[in-house]
């Protein structure tokens, strides 16, 4: 008599364990978020503004701060039209913003570009966006923008480096 409780209790217990992993499996949303430090001051491992030789002895612009930080965890939606589709996990992304702060230090306008990367310990681009805006002579600037990065390459971030190239406005 007990062994049969045994065996109800195998063929109820086991199945739903197995459709419990399945649904997290499907529903990575529930349990993916945005990693804690990710936002953290990292040392940059490349920084560079493209200087021309005359800019080189007298800078035209002046770096004052860089950032990034997790905004959000977007993870597509899975069509499940059979057990075997509970097995196959959807991708998902994170979505951060990037800031770059500069100083115009002439008197004309500036056309600056910053490109943006996100960089593992060895100093590979693991994703790279990039803005352009005009900043005002003597004017400090905030340069943002937005992107995303396969939440599975999250784990590599070690830091986000920039290059600028800037260029006189007429």
């Amino acid at each position: 008599m007990m062994s049969r409780m045994w065996y109800g209790i195998g063929f109820t217990i086991i199945p739903f364990f197995v459709l419990v992993l399945g649904y997290l499996n499907v529903h990575p949303e529930l349990y993916r978020s945005i990693p804690p430090n990710f936002s953290d001051p990292h040392s940059s491992p490349s920084m560079y503004i493209n200087w021309s030789d005359e800019e080189k002895k007298d800078p035209p612009i002046e770096f004052v701060s860089s950032n990034h930080k997790g905004l959000n965890v977007w993870t597509e939606i899975n069509t499940i039209s059979s057990f075997w589709d509970l097995w196959n996990t959807p991708k998902s992304e994170l979505e951060y913003e990037w800031e770059y702060k500069v100083k115009n230090l002439t008197e004309k306008k500036r056309s600056v570009t910053v490109y943006y990367q996100l960089v593992d310990k060895n100093d590979n681009d693991l994703n790279e966006n990039s803005k352009t805006e005009i900043v005002e002579p003597g004017e400090t600037k905030t340069i943002k923008n937005t992107s995303r990065i396969n939440y599975d390459l999250l784990p590599l971030v070690k830091g986000g480096s920039w290059s600028v190239t800037n260029r006189e406005t007429f």
